[in-house]
């Protein structure tokens, strides 16, 4: 699922705009899961191994121009909280979890927890040298 390219934009001017970082940055990865990851889709995902990174850099427009240049201001602003939620596999499953709890056998298997480390370890890797590069 693709999110509305001014959607994306006026979600990081607020972001910037905010005083509550915690709070606006836990809203942020639940809407952008909720919007890019669906409870079908996270069933393609797991079994086809899909990049998420490639899934949230196209959804999210990141390469855009128009998004680019706020995305890195974002990301670097909220960092600490970024790093936070990327970093801790468990609070990653939760949201899931939370999003889909149908599949909770799927995200619980040895090859989802294998998947589930994985791409958060790319998901690091990607918004650490996107904000920071």
């Amino acid at each position: 699922m693709k999110l509305e390219l001014d959607d994306v934009k006026a979600y990081l001017e607020r972001a910037l705009k905010a005083r509550n970082r915690e709070r606006v940055a836990k809203k942020f990865i639940k809407w952008m899961f909720t919007n890019i990851l669906t409870s079908e889709n996270i069933v393609e995902a797991f079994q086809r191994r899909l990049d998420l990174t490639e899934v949230l850099r196209g959804s999210c427009y990141l390469d855009s121009p128009v998004i680019q240049p706020l995305a890195k201001m974002v990301m670097r602003l909220y960092w600490r909280e970024i790093e936070d939620v990327v970093c801790n596999v468990g609070k990653i499953y939760e949201l899931l979890l939370r999003l889909a709890p149908e599949h909770a056998n799927l995200l619980s298997s040895n090859e989802g927890i294998e998947y589930l480390n994985e791409q958060c370890q790319k998901l690091y890797d990607y918004l650490y040298s996107y904000a920071w590069e």
